[in-house]
């Protein structure tokens, strides 16, 4: 048994002549009869009487025809489905984001991209660099949003998204009243420095830059979330160093103070990587064309 014969069987149960089957499939007659007993044969039953050159479904015929619908419907579902996987517009893409990428700007170019093709899916993961790496060589991963630029034979990787890092305190903090702030200031007892934990990609690179300006913070609190030190410097313990585009909303509303501190210009470079072994799937390639078609508006 074949589709094609269940599709046979299911435009002659509804015509119930051999002839008006063959004009509608645009098939000859002798192939619709030897269609029909072939299905019979494999089926190993009777589905149509005939009946002075008239046919009739049997009772196998009219159960057969129930599921032959069904059979029919599902195939042309799958059709449509695989049509639309081939056009990009459908599928499931999985996604690896540090937390600045994943949480405050990827959200809102899938949102984007969904409006585009509503019938893709995505799983976003919220990784470390070498997690969203490792993942991304075991075809884990789709797509990966990291950190500075990556060197490995199997994986390439394209400028994304350019962050600023800034210092933020509150409204009632008397650092914010500094005209000509510095890092030394903080060394006077002007306020704690909140900022991500050692180890982290933020935090490693504040405390680096410290490093050479220098600066040596007795005071400090390290949390392991950007929204954990939000609510740190909004509590006034003091100033927290974070990227600005977590904080825009914070910002507009008041509810945390930019500061400008002279010598402390720090951005970072995010990259969406891929491995460069696996073809792209059609949802996959547009994707990644709709993200190329962003970048120009990232850089700052």
């Amino acid at each position: 048994m074949n589709i094609h014969q269940v599709k046979i069987f299911y435009v002659t149960a509804q015509t119930l002549s051999i002839t008006k089957t063959a004009k509608q499939l645009n098939l000859t007659q002798p192939s619709i009869s030897i269609q029909l007993k072939a299905l019979e044969d494999d089926l190993n039953v009777k589905l149509f009487d005939r009946v002075k050159q008239r046919l009739f479904l049997t009772d196998a015929g009219k159960l057969f025809y129930k599921y032959a619908e069904e059979m029919l419907s599902l195939m042309d579902k799958a059709s449509s489905v695989i049509d639309a996987f081939k056009a990009g517009s459908a599928g499931r893409l999985s996604i690896g984001a540090s937390s600045t990428i994943g949480l405050y700007v990827l959200p809102q170019y899938i949102a984007e991209f969904r409006n585009k093709f509503p019938d893709a899916g995505f799983s976003i993961s919220i990784l470390n660099r070498e997690e969203a790496m490792r993942k991304c060589l075991a075809n884990q991963l789709d797509f990966a949003f990291v950190q500075s630029q990556v060197l490995h034979r199997s994986l390439d990787s394209k400028f994304f998204f350019r962050d600023e890092l800034i210092a933020v305190c509150s409204p009632g903090n008397p650092v914010c009243r500094e005209t000509k702030l510095r890092f030394r200031s903080l060394e006077k007892g002007l306020g704690t420095l909140v900022l991500r934990e050692e180890g982290s990609e933020i935090g490693d690179l504040v405390i680096d830059r410290l490093g050479k300006l220098g600066v040596k913070l007795d005071s400090m609190v390290d949390i392991n979330t950007t929204e954990g030190i939000k609510k740190l410097i909004e509590a006034n313990l003091g100033i927290g160093i974070v990227s600005k585009i977590t904080v825009d909303k914070e910002l507009k509303d008041g509810i945390l103070v930019s500061l400008d501190i002279q010598g402390f210009a720090l951005k970072r470079d995010f990259y969406i990587v891929f491995n460069k072994n696996r073809k792209f799937s059609p949802l996959m390639g547009n994707f990644y064309e709709f993200i190329a078609s962003k970048i120009s508006t990232h850089v700052s």
